[in-house]
């Protein structure tokens, strides 16, 4: 049996996630998520929905987060609603052409 491949190096990934909380966990849960590596939470809502993003270099690393997440006390679920990866190098293009465009 072989061993997996290594993940790419150089790849930035980038996970919506959509947190339900049961009832009056929602604060709490955002809290904790709030602490969670590389986890931001973005929205809320009055009735228990947190829309959270994982950002990693290592989608594995999304995938453990995520599992975390699911597993948080006060959280009835939390659904991967999207994923994007792409190179570190693009970022570093975006940034050079934004700077030069900002140079008079």
């Amino acid at each position: 049996m072989t061993a997996p491949p290594d993940p790419p190096a150089g790849v930035f990934h980038v996970a919506g996630v959509l947190v339900q909380t049961l009832p009056g966990f929602q604060r709490s849960v955002g809290q904790r998520v709030a602490q969670v590596a590389g986890a931001f939470v973005h929205a809320e809502s009055g009735d228990g929905k947190l829309v959270v993003t994982i950002e990693s270099e290592d989608g594995a690393y999304i995938l453990d987060q995520l599992t975390q997440l699911q597993h948080m006390s006060g959280v009835m679920s939390a659904v991967l609603v999207s994923e994007h990866s792409e190179p570190l190098s693009a970022a570093d293009e975006v940034l050079s052409h934004d700077l030069a465009q900002d140079t008079p």
